[in-house]
């Protein structure tokens, strides 16, 4: 899991963007990830989806890992969602 992008809303919430990895299925040469654009009460990190301290999930891509380095397909999920991580925080 890794916080990739992190701001604090008008509000007080901190919205961040994450990348987890997802599981499920069999380990192999490829791995699949989530990215998430999510809100989050003040003074928390993101655990899992469907913790207390997870207000409202804006945005979930999934995307792959191959070797280790991400695939093009994921790179444009993070992309997405640091752009609507900028409108919300706007």
């Amino acid at each position: 899991m890794a916080t990739l992008l992190s701001n604090t809303l008008n509000n007080g919430n901190i919205i961040s963007v994450v990348e987890v990895e997802v599981h499920g299925g069999a380990a192999s040469y490829c791995t699949r990830h989530a990215v998430r654009v999510v809100e989050l009460c003040p003074g928390t990190t993101f655990n899992r989806i469907n913790g207390r301290n997870v207000v409202k999930c804006y945005y979930e891509g999934i995307g792959f890992k191959t070797m280790g380095k991400r695939q093009k397909r994921l790179l444009q999920r993070i992309e997405s969602a640091k752009e609507i991580m900028s409108e919300i925080a706007a």
